[in-house]
């Protein structure tokens, strides 16, 4: 029978052997199409499969065994063998059982395999002999390890192992599903033990779902190493037959495992292959007839498109890209001819690490567009990142080139506007006339004066104008002269919400200005609103300016205090108090703001508060201006009229 007939013939029996009997025939039939001779094959093996021990596959001691009809094994449950105690069957095989044991003396679980009909066959307790010293030889987390062996009264040989509680690989895919890169990591985690017995020289040889354990915390555990095989040790021609047709697992050996030839690390890496298309698919590897002319011409139906078929929510785990890789790392790994498959496990594990990482696969043709793109997206974060900062680099670039011109037009005007000012003061002193210089007798509001009608000429620097009518309506009004700092104060909040909108600091501070002159003209209600409006603009600014609006709240206090709203005045006050400067960072505005709370607290009756910050404040402009300035004036006399309620003539007369 030659590969191609073996291989139709075992695909359809992997698939019908899953169904119940009775729905067998059905199925063969079907998958038959017609090929009686192919039918009959099949059939004949499912019959064999059904029976309790199959004789057509079985070895002379297993026939021997079943022609002799011992029955079952007895149950060795509570025996003890050495310092172990039998608790409970684990499995029980073609070549052994193994029980879960405890160690009696220092505590324990173990597992111990024991050969059963040990007498039946010498090749058998060979094996066993073999299995063990195999194992002793390995030392690695991922593989069961041996602690003990000896034999029973009877000669039958036993061995402890490592217990590893877990689930079959497939089983525990089943009920652990994760996406296709766990898949992957799952399998690496397999490939990884088995690379490492390699390194030992020793091949497994029946790698399968059943032989390899998961446990609850993703740990596995490579079991049953009873056909594993030395690297370069010759295997008699009866042996190597007996393991071919027999030991191994049909659905996961490899092509010379079934064709009789020898194995390599190779065909553990076919049994892997196997392993990762049934987890990435649900399903076993199919082969597909190219060429019927060419009995070894097979292709294997790729991953990616059974996944398409019958999985298309897992689709979405991996680009396009991806899913070509693991086609190519998945075949590579199935390929029929041991010449062109990975030749080492190591070399599948390199492909599934590059695979995760994105790196090319070295079961991918080379090709530039290829490892281009995979250096694409491999460093695509980086690239991202790479062109942000190129762009960003540029963008700042730009943004100063900006900022430095801007700086320069803004500097050219402050130049043009200091001019202006020089001129606007020089004119002020010359009373247009340069040759006869100012005069000696020139008054303060001569030069308000001048200034007023300077200030009307200034329309071709708007902004100007505004600054310097703000300026000259302050100090009208300081010197009472309310009538004419109103035109001047009206006017710049009109200039500058023309130039700004109403959103603008410098509008704020001209609401605030009015509404202090509102404030000296007895118009309380006005004032109190301009004052109020002033500060919602401030409030509002992104780049908030504290001194600013500490400003504009001792503003909004003073009217609140002439309106007798103390309560009110107190709190606006006191919240602007904590904007000020403190201590020797003190200003005039935190004197004033001290002054002003005093006020209000002499109105409360607290006297005691307004003594306190009237003393503060007194304190703070001896300090910035001496002792003989209007400000410690009108502190002494805040104190000389604390005093004077307390009723302590003497102390207010001094004050």
């Amino acid at each position: 029978m030659d590969e191609r007939r073996w291989q139709q013939i075992q695909e359809i029996f992997e698939q019908a052997v899953e169904l119940p009997r009775e729905a067998q025939p059905a199925a063969v039939a079907a998958q038959c199409a017609g090929d009686a001779p192919l039918e009959a094959e099949v059939m004949l093996m499912l019959e064999e499969d059904a029976c309790a021990n199959p004789l057509l596959d079985s070895g002379l001691h297993e026939t021997a065994r079943a022609v002799l009809d011992f029955g079952s094994l007895p149950s060795l449950v509570e025996r003890e063998i050495g310092p172990y105690k039998l608790l409970r069957l684990l499995g029980e095989g073609g070549m052994g059982v193994v029980y879960l044991a405890e160690r009696t003396d220092i505590g324990g679980q173990v597992a111990i395999k024991l050969l059963r009909d040990a007498w039946f066959s010498p090749m058998r307790r060979e094996r066993f002999r073999m299995e063990q010293l195999t194992l002793a030889q390995l030392n690695h987390p991922a593989i069961a390890r041996i602690y003990d062996s000896n034999t029973l009264e009877d000669g039958t040989p036993w061995f402890v192992m490592e217990y590893a509680e877990g689930l079959p690989l497939t089983e525990h895919w089943a009920t652990n599903p994760g996406a296709v890169r766990d898949c992957l990591r799952l399998i690496r985690r397999v490939a990884e033990a088995v690379q490492y017995a390699h390194s030992h020289a020793i091949i497994h040889r029946d790698l399968k779902p059943s032989n390899i354990l998961v446990t609850a915390a993703g740990e596995v555990k490579l079991l049953d190493f009873g056909i594993a095989k030395q690297l370069n040790a010759e295997e008699p021609q009866k042996n190597r037959t007996i393991t071919g047709l027999r030991m191994m697992t049909l659905a996961y050996a490899a092509p010379e495992q079934l064709a009789g030839n020898p194995a390599g690390v190779y065909t553990d890496v076919y049994s892997l292959g196997v392993m990762l298309f049934e987890l990435v698919t649900g399903r076993l590897p199919k082969r597909n007839l190219v060429n019927e002319a060419e009995s070894d011409a097979l292709e294997i139906e790729r991953p990616s498109a059974v996944v398409r078929r019958d999985k298309p929510a897992t689709r979405a785990q991996l680009t396009k890209a991806e899913w070509a890789d693991l086609d190519a790392l998945t075949l590579k790994a199935l390929e029929p001819d041991p010449e062109r498959r990975n030749r080492t496990v190591d070399a599948l594990i390199r492909d599934l690490d590059a695979l995760l990482e994105g790196r090319p696969l070295e079961a991918q043709p080379p090709s530039l567009a290829y490892t281009t793109a995979r250096f694409i997206r491999r460093n695509r974060r980086a690239l991202l990142g790479l062109a942000a900062a190129l762009v960003l680099i540029a963008a700042t670039i730009a943004f100063y080139t900006v900022r430095l011109e801007r700086a320069r037009n803004a500097a050219l005007r402050e130049a043009a506007r200091t001019r202006s000012i020089q001129q606007f003061t020089e004119s002020l002193f010359e009373g247009g006339d340069k040759s006869a210089g100012p005069s000696t007798e020139l008054k303060a509001v001569e030069l308000l004066d001048r200034g007023r009608q300077q200030a009307a000429s200034l329309s071709g620097d708007p902004e100007m104008q505004a600054d310097m009518q703000e300026t000259l309506g302050g100090i009208y009004q300081k010197l009472g002269k309310l009538d004419l700092a109103e035109p001047l104060l009206v006017s710049s909040l009109a200039e500058r919400q023309k130039l700004f909108g109403n959103s603008d600091p410098q509008v704020a501070a001209s609401l605030v200005a009015l509404g202090l002159l509102r404030k000296d003209q007895g118009k309380l209600e006005e004032a109190e609103k301009l004052v109020r409006q002033g500060i919602a603009i401030l409030q509002q600014l992104p780049s908030l300016s504290q001194p600013d609006l500490a400003k504009a709240m001792v503003a909004l206090g003073s009217v609140l205090e002439v309106r007798a709203k103390y309560d009110q005045a107190a709190e606006v006050l006191e919240s602007a108090l904590k904007l000020q400067p403190q201590g020797k960072d003190a200003t005039s505005d935190t004197s004033e703001n001290l002054t002003e709370l005093a006020n209000v607290y002499f109105y409360q009756g607290k006297y005691d508060q307004s003594e306190q910050l009237n003393n503060q404040a007194m304190a703070i402009d001896r300090r910035l201006s001496g002792d003989r300035n209007p400000a410690v004036a009108q502190e002494l006399n805040n104190l000389g009229a604390i005093a004077m309620n307390r009723g302590n003539y003497p102390a207010s007369e001094a004050y």
